[in-house]
């Protein structure tokens, strides 16, 4: 399992965005930024980075190859509905990529809250 902790997420999420002087900032503006950005907070990304990985439903796990970058990738696309263009200019990597990536995460997400709703 690929452990990446809240404040990975915080890093990573808030730097992705452009934020990278983020640790002169409260920790409140910070998280209210990455809500703002990605829609759950940092805790929320790891609790789902977990369950993900920890999941019995084949369609909804993700392997030791998962990047966390993607997990944050799928959340903005169901946030913003940004372009592909603009999700790949903002986690620096092609449109095709982030057709790939967004989706699967979008919808592996999604059968995480079936999944967890129906237990």
């Amino acid at each position: 399992m690929i452990q990446f902790d809240a404040a990975s997420f915080t890093k990573l999420g808030l730097e992705t965005a452009g934020f990278f002087k983020w640790e002169s900032y409260l920790p409140s503006t910070n998280i209210d930024r990455f809500r703002g950005l990605y829609g759950p907070s940092p805790e929320i990304c790891e609790t789902v980075w977990i369950e993900l990985q920890m999941s019995d439903n084949d369609d909804c796990h993700i392997g030791d190859d998962a990047n966390p970058l993607h997990l944050l990738l799928g959340l903005r696309f169901l946030r913003a509905y940004s372009t592909e263009r603009e999700l790949a200019g903002m986690f620096k990597m092609s449109e095709k990529a982030v057709r790939k990536w967004s989706g699967t995460y979008a919808y592996k997400i999604s059968l995480l809250l079936v999944d967890m709703v129906s237990d």
